[in-house]
C-alpha cells in the first residue's frame, strides 16, 4: 500500500505537467483541442493496463466466488490462494517499470521548449504561491471548473472500477456465470470504445463549441447509465461499456477550460496543479457507489455515475451561455487580428 502511495504521487507529479504543458504548446484558442489530442493516448494506455492484468493477473475462474467458498470451507487455502494471487499483480508493475525507465531516458535526453511567461526584459515572470492563491481566491468560475471536474472523475472511476463486478454479478443472476478473465473482455471493449471517443471528440471539438460538445455528451451518458441502472440482464453491462464512448472528452475539456479562466500566465503551472488535485474525487464518490450498491444492487449503484454525468452536463448548458464563438470564428478572428492568439 504504501509503494501504490508513493507510485501515486509521481504519478500526480507527471499529470500535473504534462496537462498543463499540454494547453501552453499552442495557441490558447486550440488548447482544449490539443490537450484532448494528447489525452488520446490515455486510452491506448488503459488498454494495455488491462491486456496486462486479464493475462498476468486474471485467470479463467471466478476468484470471487471460489474465496468466498474457501473461507467457509477451508480458511488456511483461502488465506494461500489469496496470497499466490497477490503475488500476480506484482508481473504488470515490472512491465510498467521497464516501460518507465526507459521514459526517463527520453526525457533526459530529448529538449523540450519553455512556455512560461517573460518579462519585457526576457526574464521569466514568476508569481509566489500566496500571490497566485489570492488571485485564485477571487476566480469563482476556476472553483466551479474544480468542483465538476471532481464529480466528472468520480463518475469515470465508478463506472470503470464496478463494471467487471457488474458483469460477475449479472452473469451469476443469470445463472451463467462468467470468469474474471471473461469479465475482462467488458473493460477492454470499453476502453476501445473509449479510444474511438477521444478520436471522434476531438474531431467535433475542432468544429463545434466545447460546452456544446460537453453538455450533448455528458446528458448522453446520463441517459445510458440509467439504462444501466434498469435494464435487466447482461444488456445493462453492455450499456455501462458503452458509455466509455461519451466519456471521452471530460476530463481534458474541464480541465483545460477551467484552466482558461485564469488569465494571468503567472498563475497557470499553480492553478494546473490544484485542477489536478480533483482527481480525488476518483477515491471518493466510487466509495459512495459500493455503499449504494451494499445497500440495494450493483446494477442499481450505476444510478450514482448517472447523477454525476448529469450535472457536468448541465454546468456545460450553463457555460455554452458564456461561448460566442465556434472554433471557425475564433481562428478566422484570429488571423484578422481581432483576437490574440
Amino acid at each position: 500500500m504504501f509503494a501504490i502511495f508513493v507510485e501515486a504521487i509521481g504519478l500526480s507529479f507527471l499529470e500535473t505537467s504534462a496537462d498543463t504543458y499540454a494547453t501552453l504548446l499552442g495557441p490558447k484558442r486550440l488548447s482544449t483541442l490539443r490537450l484532448n489530442v494528447a489525452q488520446t493516448m490515455n486510452a491506448l494506455g488503459l488498454l494495455t493496463g488491462i491486456l496486462l492484468g486479464k493475462y498476468l493477473v486474471f485467470q479463467d475462474s471466478n476468484l470471487h466466488t471460489e474465496m468466498e467458498k474457501l473461507r467457509k470451507t477451508d480458511p488456511q487455502a483461502a488465506i494461500d490462494l489469496a496470497s499466490e494471487q497477490l503475488g500476480r499483480t506484482l508481473q504488470p508493475y515490472m512491465v510498467v517499470m521497464a516501460i518507465m525507465l526507459l521514459f526517463i531516458v527520453l526525457f533526459a535526453i530529448v529538449k523540450f521548449p519553455k512556455c512560461r511567461p517573460q518579462t519585457k526584459s526576457g526574464d521569466v515572470a514568476k508569481a509566489t504561491l500566496g500571490e497566485t492563491m489570492t488571485y485564485l481566491a477571487h476566480n469563482g468560475r476556476f472553483w466551479q471548473g474544480i468542483l465538476v471536474q471532481f464529480i466528472y472523475i468520480g463518475a469515470q472511476t465508478g463506472i470503470w472500477s464496478f463494471t467487471i463486478r457488474l458483469a460477475l454479478n449479472v452473469s451469476e443472476k443469470a445463472g451463467a456465470p462468467i470468469t474474471d478473465r471473461d469479465a475482462a473482455n467488458y473493460m477492454i471493449v470499453s476502453y476501445i470504445i473509449f479510444f474511438v471517443g477521444r478520436i471522434s471528440a476531438s474531431y467535433l471539438l475542432s468544429k463545434f463549441r466545447e460546452t456544446r460538445v460537453l453538455a450533448v455528451y455528458m446528458i448522453a451518458g446520463f441517459v445510458v447509465l440509467v439504462g444501466t441502472a434498469f435494464v435487466p440482464g447482461m444488456a445493462s453491462v453492455w450499456l455501462a461499456v458503452i458509455v466509455s464512448l461519451l466519456l471521452g472528452p471530460g476530463w481534458p475539456t474541464i480541465y483545460s477550460r477551467t484552466l482558461k479562466t485564469v488569465e494571468d500566465r503567472r498563475h497557470t503551472e499553480t492553478a494546473g496543479a490544484i485542477i489536478v488535485m480533483a482527481l480525488v474525487g476518483g477515491a471518493i464518490l466510487p466509495m459512495a457507489q459500493g455503499a449504494l450498491s451494499d445497500a440495494t444492487t450493483m446494477q442499481f449503484s450505476f444510478i450514482l455515475p448517472a447523477i454525476e454525468l448529469l450535472i457536468v452536463g448541465l454546468y456545460f448548458v450553463s457555460e455554452f451561455k458564456r461561448d460566442k464563438y465556434t472554433p471557425a470564428q475564433l481562428k478566422e478572428m484570429t488571423e484578422k487580428g481581432e483576437i490574440a492568439n
